[in-house]
């Protein structure tokens, strides 16, 4: 019988113990991962194509001089191109609020480039 109750509050303080740190995983369990994103890499003549960007994100809110990716305002450079899945230049207007994009800046901290990504599945 000794053995048993020895077990058991063994048990018990093993759970009080742990019980904290599994309320602290679930807290970081709940969290929902941002789904990665595909930016096109092929070479291909006449397409344009990038090795780095400065960042990725889904689209919040397009103004004629800003984009807001979530929570990060960033301003357009004057001379910004946009370019789409394919690497072919393309226009502002070909970006829409919630799509994913990568972007790369200039030293200003403006965006200089702005690419047109797909989700990975």
């Amino acid at each position: 019988m000794l053995k048993n109750s020895t077990i058991i509050t063994g048990m018990l303080v093993a759970l009080a113990i742990a019980g904290p740190a599994a309320a602290q995983m679930s807290d970081i369990a709940t969290i929902n991962p941002v789904p990665s994103m595909e930016i096109p890499y092929r070479a291909v003549d006449g397409q344009a194509y990038i090795d780095e960007v400065d960042g990725r994100e889904y689209i919040t809110r397009i103004d004629d001089n800003a984009i807001l990716f979530y929570d990060t305002l960033l301003y357009l450079a004057d001379n910004v191109q946009y370019y789409d899945i394919n690497g072919i230049r393309t226009s502002r207007s070909a970006f829409r609020v919630g799509q994913p994009a990568a972007f790369v800046l200039n030293a200003n901290g403006q965006i200089e480039s702005l690419w047109e990504v797909r989700e990975r599945p």
